[in-house]
């Protein structure tokens, strides 16, 4: 029993704790940055978890492609889609603390 204790209470009180970790936290978190960058990129449709995930994922196809080619390279900062995920990352609470994403123990 002692050696199941020794090693479990590392991933309590280690230093990288991540059994405190409250992972449906970190999830609902990321649910609603996809639904706050939704909001930004269509105002006309209904913010959803997966539109944002098929947003970013069209973001980071459009960054690849600038990135890969050195004549739009220079060009990538001024498309619509980076100002929008811009406005969208810039409305997000940046006052939440570490704290929020772990399990109270």
């Amino acid at each position: 029993m002692d050696q199941i204790k020794d090693a479990i209470l590392p991933e309590f009180e280690g230093d990288l704790p991540i059994a405190q970790i409250n992972f449906f936290s970190v999830f609902k978190s990321c649910i609603q940055i996809l639904e706050n960058l939704c909001s930004h990129f269509n105002k006309d449709s209904e913010a959803s978890a997966q539109l944002g995930f098929e947003l970013v994922d069209g973001v980071l196809e459009e960054f690849s492609q600038h990135e890969r080619n050195e004549k739009l390279a220079p060009l990538f900062p001024y498309l619509r889609s980076m100002r929008l995920a811009g406005l969208a990352f810039a409305s997000l609470d940046h006052d939440k603390l570490l704290c929020e994403f772990a399990w109270d123990m």
